[in-house]
């Protein structure tokens, strides 16, 4: 299903941009980038060695989600136990969300198996006392900054970490964060370059940020969701002014905005995978596998957060992952909430899941019932509010973006559906009816065309697109000039050019 990639979303703009880099634009234009860089230019690479192929980037995809297992395995081991590896390992790589994803052309892999990579550096680079290798983690951290940018709110969490452990040795703690700074500014250098060369702030990754801010805290936006605001009230000389402003303009109603930052914790934290571009749950009704009872969030989470809980008692030797779930959350909390945007912290609390399976575990062995069984009642609480509630799993919009999918594939009567099923929900989205006509358009039937293209002329007598396809219709198909002639007038007055 994901063959072909739907238009005008973030998964098309990766694509084209990443075609664009591996036909030899390796500065990917000019100006600042319109996304983050290093996702375009992974895909990118994998053009120039494979060809465009979406095949060959979902199993580089695959690759790296099984990548993850292993170093979930790994990091468990090290932190918790052998026994928490192992089932850590085995819950991430049943995970349905995080497979769900290796199927798009969105980061959301490519971050998550970063933020895996950079916690499992950090752990192994901590029991060895050369200080150079902290370039390593630097390096990672970088990479995942180029992903997305606002994982640099890691720093102060990793730093905060740094000093817990190495505060009897100042010498040896200024060392280590000035080689994992020096690695983060290593991995940065080529934007830097690149942004030198074009002309634009050397710090600048992706043009969008500042509308990801304006959604996540404007009063007229929930914050759960992409809300588009054109606004130029908020622009300042520069996005750090721009960001400013915004915040500015929130505070002036704080009781506003801490309703706001609590609708969208109580998003992050609820089971219901908020879609944006593809949508879990209607990419279900496709899937044999994604159709299987595997692990959701509600598991992962509220399993998690008992463990959590549960580990308390030992928190020095667990702070490190304690520190970066807090961070995970900020970095998201700071924008909106989607489902692809909280996938980074669910390997983490994967971990809290297996320790707490195994200290279940241990509990029923000793006969503890009395602990076990409480702490299971403390699950099932929080299950019970974490349980998805929304309206509608499924969007108008999800059955839209399937069927432009079909009909870039030109599988036609795949895609009416589902437009029709884009229609059923919401009776007036005039998108899907004009995408229903072009369809039967491009199959030759130019009369269920011309009823649809009338349709949306109903709704909207200045659809220009619209006017131009019935013309069409009537004039090259059905050889009727004089309405061609009327639907062509009413088009050029609208577009003259």
């Amino acid at each position: 299903m994901f063959h072909n990639i739907p238009n005008g979303l973030d998964q098309q703009r990766f694509d084209q941009f990443a075609i664009q880099i591996s036909k030899g634009d390796i500065l990917g234009g000019r100006g600042v980038y319109g996304q983050s860089p290093l996702y375009p230019y992974f895909l990118a690479l994998i053009y120039r060695l494979f060809g465009h192929s979406y095949l060959i980037v979902r199993i580089f995809q695959m690759l790296m989600g099984a990548g993850t297992c292993v170093l979930l395995y790994l990091i468990g081991r090290s932190i918790f136990n052998r026994v928490v590896g192992i089932i850590s390992g085995i819950i991430c790589s049943l995970y349905g969300v995080l497979i769900f994803y290796e199927g798009g052309l969105l980061r959301v892999t490519l971050t998550v198996f970063l933020t895996v990579l950079l916690v499992f550096s950090i752990t192994r680079i901590s029991k060895i006392k050369k200080v150079a290798i902290w370039l390593i983690p630097g390096i990672v951290l970088g990479l995942l900054i180029l992903c997305r940018p606002n994982n640099i709110i890691l720093v102060p969490f990793i730093l905060i970490w740094l000093v817990f452990v190495t505060r009897k040795n100042k010498k040896l703690l200024a060392k280590q964060f000035i080689c994992f700074f020096f690695g983060i500014l290593l991995a940065l250098t080529p934007l830097f370059i690149r942004n030198h060369i074009v002309g634009v702030n050397l710090f600048s990754m992706s043009s969008q940020g500042v509308n990801a801010f304006i959604c996540g805290h404007d009063s007229r936006s929930t914050g759960c969701g992409f809300y588009q605001i054109q606004d130029d009230t908020y622009l300042g000389k520069n996005q750090m002014q721009t960001c400013f402003n915004i915040l500015k303009t929130a505070f002036k109603t704080p009781s506003k905005w801490f309703k706001q930052q609590a609708k969208k914790s109580d998003a992050f934290w609820n089971g219901y995978e908020i879609p944006n571009n593809s949508n879990f749950y209607l990419s279900r009704k496709f899937s044999g596998l994604l159709s299987l009872p595997l692990p959701g969030f509600v598991f992962i989470a509220s399993m998690g957060i008992v463990g959590i809980i549960v580990s308390i008692r030992n928190w020095r030797k667990y702070l490190f992952v304690y520190l970066i779930i807090m961070g995970c959350f900020c970095s998201v909390m700071v924008f909106y909430i989607l489902s692809r945007f909280r996938q980074p912290i669910v390997p983490f609390l994967i971990l809290f899941t297996g320790f707490f399976i195994n200290w279940l575990w241990k509990k029923g062995k000793d006969k503890n019932f009395r602990k076990l069984v409480f702490s299971l009642l403390c699950v099932v609480v929080l299950s019970f509010a974490m349980l998805p509630r929304p309206q509608q799993f499924i969007l108008p919009q999800d059955y839209y973006n399937m069927g432009l999918s079909y009909t870039m594939g030109k599988k036609y009567n795949n895609a009416i559906s589902q437009f029709d099923n884009a229609i059923k929900l919401r009776a007036n989205y005039l998108k899907p009816i004009y995408m229903k006509g072009l369809c039967f358009l491009r199959q030759g039937k130019p009369r269920p065309a011309i009823r649809e293209f009338e349709e949306v002329l109903r709704l909207n007598p200045y659809y220009a697109k619209a006017l131009k396809n019935t013309a069409i219709a009537y004039g090259w198909y059905l050889k009727d000039k004089s309405n061609a002639l009327y639907y062509l007038d009413r088009y050029l007055k609208l577009c003259p050019n």
